[in-house]
């Protein structure tokens, strides 16, 4: 088993999308936090919550998708590409998520942005 240490670019509120699977699978945040997934896989995968809160476009390899997330609550999500991907996002109402960070491998892609804000909540999609 190869370890990595986690990619300086990807912060606590960071879901990794490596090795066919969502890193961490479940990933603790308090209200108002926004989390960032970004493909670090050579395949596209397209992350979409279970309950329709939120839905990226496709993301290929260095992309990324952020969402805020401005109601407690669990938010269990999947790829809808591989549909055996899924992970949860859990947003506590109080002021202290904690992070179940794993490891991660780095991605040195520039990035563009483009982003939207519908009903309060972001989402930005860069690549």
């Amino acid at each position: 088993m190869h370890i990595t240490k986690p990619n300086s670019s990807m912060s606590a509120n960071s879901i990794a999308i490596q090795n066919m699977a969502f890193n961490p699978t479940t990933l603790t945040v308090p209200v108002g936090t926004t989390v960032t997934w970004k493909n670090l896989d050579n395949v596209t995968h397209h992350v979409v919550s279970d309950t329709g809160a939120f839905e990226s476009s496709d993301l290929t390899n260095g992309q990324t998708f952020n969402f805020t997330f401005n109601k407690a609550g669990n938010y269990p999500y999947h790829c809808s590409i591989h549909p055996s991907m899924t992970g949860t996002i859990v947003v506590t109402s109080t002021g202290s998520g904690t992070s179940n960070q794993s490891t991660q491998n780095s991605s040195n892609k520039s990035n563009k942005s483009t982003s939207s804000n519908t009903s309060g909540k972001v989402k930005n999609i860069t690549g």
